[in-house]
């Protein structure tokens, strides 16, 4: 335990130091509140005895700076003073005081109170980590609902929630958007042949090949089975056609090799893309921006799929 003991008179402070010498593994003194400030902010002790009536900086206001500042507000501050009045004790509890003493005092009330306050501490410090973990828990959770568990991009339902905001923001600032529907070609062949759990990779290959090219700002995720989705803000029909044939390029050219088990397998695959583009005449809302990509990739896997289309 580390604790801080302010007062102007150094008597006063060698007399709690030798009360509470066993009971602190470190024990700091100052003289004056610029100290007090100074030395608590430096250590962070664990409680402050704190006298009212010092020349610089009075007690009431050095208990208002620390209880004020993050770094210091859980630490328990014990006003030690002569003054008795009332008012003077509401004045040291409204300043953010955990205690008031008043002198003189014995060294068993004083022992007790600084017991009282360390439990005291130690009880808002489990709080504040139980507050922390939920919150982190809460973050987690947050996440969760908006992830899809497999591959680790965005689910369904934020990506159609993320879509419709998109077309608004596009709306409002008169620019361009894009949606593209990815679909990996004969994805039932690579469950039959090799099993699930090898599909379930390829997929999380496919998501990686993917998110190689496009930018930060565009928004990828599941839309179900072996369907992907892309958001391309800010994109034209000429951009969202050549980043979606740089994809297809790519994943037609890659290798994904598998491990399963002590096998490992290479295996060659395809994409289909359809690709649509907002405002285009027709479109007037998510459910036909994405229709118009449904239809285009339809298109693609039609002609032969491993092609990249988009409807007129």
């Amino acid at each position: 335990m580390k604790i801080l003991i302010v007062d102007d008179n150094q008597d006063s402070v060698e007399y709690i130091f030798l009360i509470l010498k066993d009971y602190a593994s470190e024990i700091y003194k100052a003289y004056n509140g610029s100290s007090a400030i100074k030395i608590a902010l430096n250590t962070l002790p664990d409680i402050i005895l704190l006298d009212v009536m010092m020349p610089d900086i009075d007690g009431f206001k050095v208990c208002e700076i620390l209880s004020a500042d993050p770094t210091t507000a859980t630490i328990p501050i014990i006003i030690i003073t002569a003054k008795t009045e009332i008012k003077d004790l509401e004045l040291g509890l409204d300043s953010g005081a955990y205690d008031y003493i008043k002198k003189p005092f014995q060294s068993a009330e004083l022992k007790a109170r600084v017991k009282a306050a360390l439990r005291f501490k130690k009880s808002q410090e489990s709080l504040l980590e139980a507050k922390r973990n939920l919150e982190a828990m809460n973050e987690e959770l947050a996440q969760l609902a908006i992830t899809d568990s497999l591959t680790q991009i965005y689910n369904h339902t934020f990506l159609l929630n993320t879509l419709k905001s998109e077309m608004t923001r596009t709306d409002r600032f008169s620019n361009k958007l894009a949606f593209l529907m990815i679909d990996v070609d004969f994805f039932k062949k690579i469950n039959d042949t090799y099993g699930h759990l090898v599909g379930d990779e390829v997929l999380k290959g496919v998501v990686k090949m993917i998110k190689g090219p496009i930018r930060a700002v565009d928004i990828l995720g599941r839309y179900g089975g072996e369907e992907f989705g892309l958001i391309l803000p800010g994109t034209d029909e000429t951009g969202a056609m050549t980043l979606a044939e740089k994809i297809r390029s790519n994943i037609d050219k890659q290798t994904f090799s598998i491990k399963s088990g002590d096998v490992t397998y290479d295996i060659k695959l395809t994409v289909s893309i359809g690709v649509s583009t907002y405002p285009e005449t027709g479109v007037k809302d998510v459910k036909t921006l994405i229709k118009n990509a449904d239809d285009a990739l339809y298109v693609s896997k039609n002609s032969g799929r491993n092609k990249v289309y988009k409807t007129s």
